[in-house]
């Protein structure tokens, strides 16, 4: 799951399009925080990579504790 985004924040700083889900909303809260405090635009979601359906997007890199779509 993206947490609190020590692993996205990075790949955006790098502009990678990149996009976190998460399934504790607390988790996409800090996210969203530490990513707006750096000026980042991040498009996170709420659930499980398991039951990830976003029409046009497919997973493309899991990490041990992230999950990222692209």
């Amino acid at each position: 799951m993206v947490g609190t985004g020590r692993l996205l924040i990075p790949l955006l700083e790098a502009s990678i399009n990149v996009e976190g889900i998460d399934s504790l909303p607390d988790m996409l809260a800090a996210c969203r925080k530490h990513c707006a405090d750096r000026n980042l635009n991040s498009v996170l979601h709420q659930g499980c990579v398991e039951n990830l359906d976003i029409p046009g997007k497919s997973v493309q890199s899991q990490f041990p504790s992230a999950h990222l779509c692209c």
